[in-house]
This record gives structure tokens, sequence and C-alpha cells, in this order.
């Protein structure tokens, strides 16, 4: 974490400006003021570079209030060693003959006892601010944890990588097309009556398959591109590996914390505490409320993947009751939230009904990806020794397969673990259903 960083990198500046006011006490010495002098360069520019790093942190740690201070003491601290810089220069160079060390060391006597004076107070400032920035960043850091916690934000690491060229067909799909195209949200509606029905179905879109054709995947590599081409993106996939990945509220607070993590840093550090203070709780009915005012704080359209509906324990063909109540109302109070639905047909009959706009993943959509699969999987595969065996199953896949992702992967498990060359020509294509 940056704290941890900024720990680490606060007693270097502190020894370093220790270390000029004690070599400046030793420049009095007429023999060793060259050498010196010259020690003090890459002294001083590990100082230079160290306060630079602790900039920068606090830039990118703070809010620009609680940062002010450490930008104001750097300046201050690199124009001493500028300064200091400049007067050891005057000493090591071209005129920087015997006679004019003796001319330096008459400035260095003046100015040693400033130095010492300005470094200490310099000093004494850096690790009272240090100290102060420090105190604010275990606070965030607290909270942070005390919010995460709280939610249990889900992740989707479950979800298998789709195979290099696959899915591109989606990008050019009308429907979805027509969903991504970003909105200016510069003149947000005035009053929730002033948003249209039909503008609220636009903004949902449905994808539904079979069981097997691929839908997670593909899920996962929309929100991916999404967020690979600067979108604001949300996503949760519904999953019956795990209770709470099941359930509407894992989904809403899922949401939540995503959302919170796309907004600026300022207004993230703002909202972590004003969260906690809200008494929130994991209930959707505290949840929902909290999603729609993140989601207001953005001036850009916000991309929400849900993923395996058919997998929630919450029906979404509940009007009363289910996810698609939440999801209604963040739709009609966030204007510039898109949803993307999907799962089986089954789960989403309601959800059609009310939101039209659709795409069903059929053999014509999906050829192309189903033929890269089954070209792919034999790499893999140690039993596939030879072009005639490997075009043998590519062929009998490809007849077989419809839009069954899952169950090509399935085929090539079976063929990895549990048969050989000879057994796969005799045996497996003739019985394989």
């Amino acid at each position: 974490m940056e704290v941890v960083g900024l720990i680490s990198a606060i007693p270097a500046p502190i020894k370093l400006v220790h270390q000029p006011s004690t070599e400046i006490h030793k420049i009095s010495s007429k023999s060793r003021t060259a050498s010196i002098a010259r020690s003090l360069h890459p002294q001083l520019a590990i100082l230079e570079n160290t306060l630079e790093s602790i900039q920068r942190r606090a830039i990118a740690s703070s809010t620009p209030t609680s940062h002010h201070g450490i930008d104001r003491l750097v300046k201050e601290t690199q124009h001493e060693i500028t300064e200091l810089n400049r007067l050891i220069d005057e000493i090591n160079g071209e005129n920087g003959g015997p006679r004019f060390v003796k001319r330096a060391l008459l400035v260095l006597k003046g100015f040693e006892k400033d130095f010492k004076e300005q470094a200490q107070r310099t000093i004494d400032r850096l690790q009272i601010s240090l100290q102060t920035f420090l105190s604010e960043q275990q606070a965030r850091s607290k909270n942070y944890h005390q919010l995460t916690k709280l939610l249990k934000p889900s992740g989707t690491v479950f979800i298998p990588s789709k195979v290099p060229g696959t899915l591109e067909w989606v990008w050019s799909h009308p429907e979805f097309s027509h969903w991504v195209s970003p909105t200016d949200h510069s003149n947000p509606p005035s009053t929730h009556s002033d948003i249209s029905h039909s503008d609220i179905s636009k903004r949902t879109l449905i994808i539904y398959g079979v069981k097997g054709s691929g839908k997670s995947v593909l899920a996962a590599f929309i929100a991916d591109e999404l967020q690979r081409q600067g979108h604001v993106k949300l996503f949760f996939s519904f999953w019956a590996g795990a209770e709470r990945k099941r359930r509407v509220e894992g989904m809403l607070c899922t949401l939540l914390w995503q959302l919170l993590g796309s907004l600026p840093e300022d207004e993230r550090i703002r909202q972590v505490p004003q969260l906690l203070s809200s008494d929130i709780s994991t209930k959707s009915g505290s949840l929902v409320p909290e999603i729609i005012r993140l989601g207001q704080l953005h001036h850009r359209t916000v991309y929400c993947v849900l993923d395996g509906i058919d997998e929630s324990l919450d029906d979404l063909n509940d009007l009363e009751n289910g996810p698609s109540v939440c999801i209604s109302r963040l739709i009609e109070h966030c204007t510039n939230l898109r949803f993307l639905l999907i799962g089986r047909q089954s789960s989403l009959r309601t959800a059609l009904k009310k939101w039209p706009h659709h795409i069903e993943l059929m053999m014509f959509l999906v050829r192309n990806d189903v033929a890269k699969l089954i070209s792919f999987e034999p790499d893999n595969c140690a039993t596939i020794t030879t072009q005639e065996l490997r075009n043998q199953v590519q062929l009998e896949l490809e007849v077989r397969s419809t839009v069954m992702f899952l169950w090509i992967k399935l085929v090539f498990k079976e063929l990895r673990s549990s048969y050989s060359a000879a057994e796969i020509h005799s045996n497996y294509l003739a019985k394989s259903p």
C-alpha cells in the first residue's frame, strides 16, 4: 500500500537533511574543503529524489488539502538544497583554486549558522507534516478495510479466459452496438418523469443462450474490453460455487464496491467514511440508494454486466422481490447506468418482456468461435499425435457441437485423460454423443 511505501521513505530525508548540516560544519577545514564539497553532491541528489518521491506519493494518495503542506515544505527544502548545491558548485568550479576557497570559507562561516537553523526548522516541519500525512493515511486504510469487510465484494476468477480471436463479433452486432454507444450526460433529466420508458428500455440489453454456450466467457470478455477502452464498468457473475455469489445482496455489495472504486481518488476518499457513517447494511433496501447516489456522481456512462442470472437463488422473474426490482430502480433513478443481463432464457422471461432488446446466442453468431476453439484445444492434447487424427477430431466436433462450448471443453478434457491415439480412432469418435 502507499502507506507502507511512504513509511519506508521517511528515514531517508530526515537522515539526509542532517547529513548536509554535518558536512557544512566540516567544510570549515581548508584542507578538506574540496573533497567534502564533492561528497555532498550525491547525497544532495538522493535527498532531492527522496523529496520528489514523497511529493508524488502525497499527490497520488491524498486530497489537495491534505498534501498541500507537504507540497509547500518540499518546495522550501528543495530551494535550500538548490542554494547549497550552487555554493558547492562555486567551490568546485573552474575558478575554485586555493584563493577562491579562502573567499568561499568566509561565506561558509556566515552561511553555516543560518543553514543549520533553517535545516533544523525544515526537518521539524517535515516530520510533523509526514506524521500528519501518515495518520490520515492510516485512518483511511482503516476505513477502507472496514468497508471491505462489510461489503465482501466478489471476484470473477472462476471464469475461464477466452480463446484468442473469438467473440469479436459482439462489437458489430446492431443490438450491442446500440447498447454500448456512449451518451452525453452533461444535461441529465431534471425530474424522474422526464425519463421515458423507451430510454430505460434502450439502456438494458439481454443476452441469453443454452447451458454451456459460453455466456460467462462472453460476459467477462465484454467487461474486460469495456475497461480496456477506458469506460466505467461494473461486473458481477452469479455462481453456484458460493452461496454469497448467488444472492442479490452479494451482487449489490459488489456493484457498490466497484462503483466506489471507479470514482476519482479525491471523491473516493470522501465517500468511504460517508458510507460507513450512513449505517449502511448488506440488505438490498440499504444498498440500492447508495449505488444510485454514487452513480449520479459520474458524468460518464456506467456499464454494468450481470452474468449467470440463471444461477441466482433470487428469481429475476419475481417482479415483487427479485433482483429485477433492484435493477429497475437503478435504471430509473440513475440515467447514466446501463445493464447487460446474461443467462438462460428461462431465467429471463419476465426481463425480456420488460426490456425487449436482446441477443440470442445462435450458431450463425458463434460458428467461427466454435471452429477456433476446436482448432485450439488439440494443441493441449498429447494423445492427438497426427494431423490426420487432428483433422478427424475437429470435423466430428464441428458437426456435433452446435453452440456447446462447454461440451467441447469436456470432450478434450476426457481425451487428454482417458484415451490413447488408437482408442480415439477405434472407439471414441464413433461413440461420442
